[in-house]
């Protein structure tokens, strides 16, 4: 079913938005007749931004490949701190998103659809999340994206909602990898799994390893000491609810990015259309002044073409005169 349904999402998500709703319509009223469960699905896709549309378009290309390829080697490089392979593929990059860009709104205006500057914005840095975050990587060359992605320093980037059927592509569940700012927390993870090393209720204490030993303590150890500050040890309620502390303050963030980006692609749109008004406007005293000018030259070719009249007129008369006068000198001279 997912896979049906994610055929039938990728064909709609390759329509002109504006056309998006209409196509849906039709999709579910041919599926209704056969599977009134199926129809129900399909109604529910959602109508992808404008910047999510060209990423399904780039996609259904297969142009992204490189661009998620790239990714892994940039962090490879950031991680051997090689300043050299850092510029070069810095550069790169900066190079094939801007080329993506371009072809996303060439496919775009081919579909008859214009692309506006905030909407190249945010597929450049939909492109960039995905370069940055491997799972965004996967989001955006699956062609089921409908939102745009953005990628906050080192936070995994917030794939929710981003995907019309979710069951179609291989995703983290919102739980998995969570992490704070500062990274995954490996002890956390050895705490909560039990520990087939820790030593039972009744057995003697292990000796911690010596200072600057590579030892590694294990769970139950670790459990029973306070921390180097002096502080107790948390327990699995706490990480629990630190954990959901820090999703809390991560959905904050990402509501926060899209209303700032919201926000920057209104004013965008404001200063695109404030534009398009001024030229509007320009456009029409330049052809009221045209147009002024053209009367004017119309009227003055008039008065020229009744003085040429006259000026004939009267050039036709001398001549009639001078005909006369010639004639009356004949009549006299033979006379």
């Amino acid at each position: 079913m997912a896979e049906d349904l994610a055929g039938v999402a990728r064909r709609l998500l390759a329509v002109r938005p504006e056309d998006f709703v209409a196509a849906r319509t039709a999709a579910v009223r041919d599926a209704r007749a056969v599977d009134r469960d199926r129809a129900g699905l399909i109604g529910a896709l959602r109508k992808p931004a404008p910047a999510a549309w060209v990423i399904d378009l780039l996609a259904a290309e297969g142009a992204l490949d490189d661009a998620v390829d790239l990714g892994p080697r940039l962090r490879d490089a950031q991680a051997g701190a090689d300043p050299r392979a850092i510029r070069g593929l810095r550069t790169e990059r900066r190079a094939l998103v801007e080329s993506l860009v371009q072809t996303g709104a060439e496919l775009a205006e081919d579909a008859g659809h214009v692309v506006t500057a905030a909407v190249r914005a945010q597929v450049a840095a939909t492109i960039e999340a995905g370069m940055a975050d491997p799972w965004a990587g996967t989001a955006i060359r699956s062609g089921l994206l409908v939102r745009p992605l953005e990628s906050v320093g080192f936070d995994r980037v917030d794939l929710g909602g981003a995907i019309a059927v979710p069951g179609a592509v291989d995703l983290p569940a919102p739980d998995d990898d969570a992490s704070d700012d500062d990274g995954p927390d490996d002890d956390a993870s050895d705490d909560d799994a039990p520990d087939d090393d820790a030593p039972a209720d009744d057995a003697p204490a292990v000796p911690d390893p010596p200072r600057g030993g590579r030892g590694r303590s294990t769970g139950a150890s670790r459990a029973s000491r306070p921390d180097a500050g002096g502080r107790a040890p948390t327990s699995a309620a706490d990480r629990t609810t630190d954990r959901a502390a820090r999703q809390e303050r991560d959905s904050e963030r990402a509501a926060r990015r899209r209303r700032d980006a919201d926000r920057a692609a209104r004013a965008e749109q404001e200063r695109v259309d404030g534009e398009r008004r001024e030229r509007l406007a320009r456009a029409d005293r330049d052809e009221t002044t045209a147009r002024s000018r053209a009367e004017a030259a119309d009227a003055a070719a008039a008065d020229l073409e009744r003085q040429l009249r006259a000026a004939v007129g009267a050039a036709n008369a001398a001549h009639a005169d001078l005909a006369a006068a010639v004639a009356a000198r004949e009549e006299l001279t033979d006379g």
